[in-house]
């Protein structure tokens, strides 16, 4: 009878070594990976709570609008209506007059531009930064003074001036067109006793994500803009620019690191929802530095594209001039070309996204809309392009018809010829 041999020293070391790399394994994981992991968790969890607090309580529009009623001007056009905040002379209250909510004719009209601190903030301010950091230069905190005009009409513009307390003097001509083309014309004078440096700013800024946002892939929804050395499309989405502001709380990413920053001629840029679109058109000949960015903001993100323009020297008792444009509207693509030929704005149609079949989606839009016009009738329309289809793909189809025909006639012999 032959006995179990026992387990040898050699046996016993490589239990002891196994043991031993994995509690190595173990202990490693949960320092270099599970606990940066929950760190990180529960330092972005308190920065949310504090940024919670800090943040003031949200309000309803209404609320908001009231509290604020005795500091706004009236905008009053066939295509929009709302109000010019004077703190700021910030664009935050604007409706689209000719788009519903829903398809009822007597639903609400389109909310675009909201009030900061309501449950979906968005607006859009320009002012003026100064070199010296002992000036403070116009921002979006400056309040300003109604000096002529009390409704801002396509026939009737307003002017705001500013007087800053250390030297600078800010005459502000606004004026809109019948549709949601804002021009806001700035001449800013030294009154101080030294030369300054100044530059043109302006902001687009949303607090959130749209309320009728849908996340997708057809339709671009975010920053979107055409600017840089050589202006060309720049997209932006709101779900990567989530990222990227939880990647700030997170220490992923620096607090003042951008998403995109580009200088160039000119250009445009802003947010951009499904249908609706808010831009800013620097002078074209400006030489702007453009970028996108996303910060958080309590439980949710501050998304926000804006641009600077040239320094500007303005000595003792001389003044600079410079205009720019809003676009606060629907995504018209008749409208978006209109002002891109006649503004020189370049690429505004690109506003839209045709996707990357554009090739082929812009030529067939085109189709659609000029028989839409056509017949008064946007369903009439569709016919009348699925007959010029029918008639441009009639060759096509008749040939192919031919050779079915062929093939039917053959069909015969070449059962015959597999039978034998």
């Amino acid at each position: 009878m032959l006995n179990k041999p026992g387990q040898g020293p050699g046996e016993t070391r490589n239990l002891i070594i196994a043991l031993a790399l994995g509690a190595v394994i173990i202990f490693g994981w949960d320092h270099f990976l599970a606990k940066p992991q929950r760190d990180a968790r529960m330092q972005e969890a308190a920065v949310a709570e504090q940024q919670q607090q800090e943040r003031p309580a949200v309000v309803s529009r209404e609320q908001a609008l009231e509290s604020s009623a005795g500091a706004r001007v009236p905008i009053d056009t066939p295509s929009v209506d709302g109000t010019i905040l004077l703190t700021g002379g910030r664009f935050d209250d604007l409706n689209l007059r000719r788009y519903r909510q829903t398809i009822d004719p007597d639903s609400a009209e389109v909310t675009l531009l909201e009030p900061t601190d309501t449950a979906h903030a968005q607006d859009a301010f320009f002012g003026w930064e100064e070199r010296d950091a002992r000036y403070a230069g116009v921002g979006a905190s400056d309040t300003w003074t109604l000096a002529e005009g009390t409704r801002l009409t396509p026939q009737t513009p307003i002017v705001l001036t500013l007087t800053t307390g250390d030297g600078l003097e800010v005459r502000r001509t606004i004026s809109v067109d019948e549709n949601f083309m804002f021009t806001v014309a700035d001449a800013v004078r030294n009154v101080s006793d030294a030369p300054r440096e100044v530059r043109p700013f302006g902001a687009v800024r949303r607090e959130g994500l749209p309320p009728t946002f849908r996340g997708q892939q057809i339709v671009h929804q975010g920053m979107v803009g055409v600017f840089g050395p050589e202006p060309r499309l720049h997209e932006e989405r709101y779900e990567n620019a989530e990222k990227h502001a939880r990647d700030k709380t997170r220490g992923k990413a620096g607090e003042d690191e951008r998403i995109l920053e580009l200088s160039g001629p000119g250009g445009w840029l802003g947010l951009g929802d499904h249908y609706w679109l808010t831009a800013m058109i620097p002078a074209q000949e400006e030489n702007i530095s453009a970028y996108y960015d996303a910060s958080p903001d309590g439980d949710q993100s501050l998304f926000r594209a804006a641009y600077r323009g040239d320094w500007r020297t303005i000595q003792p008792g001389q003044e600079v001039t410079y205009t720019q444009r809003l676009f606060a509207g629907a995504k018209r693509v008749d409208l978006l070309r209109q002002y891109q030929r006649d503004l020189s704005i370049p690429d505004f149609d690109k506003a839209v996204d045709w996707g990357f079949l554009f090739f082929f989606t812009r030529p067939f839009f085109a189709m659609l809309d000029f028989f839409g016009k056509f017949a008064g009738n946007f369903g009439l329309g569709i016919l009348m392009a699925t007959v010029v289809i029918k008639v441009f793909l009639f060759p096509i189809v008749y040939q192919s018809n031919m050779a079915m025909a062929k093939l039917r006639k053959v069909q015969p012999k070449m059962k015959e010829i597999q039978e034998r």
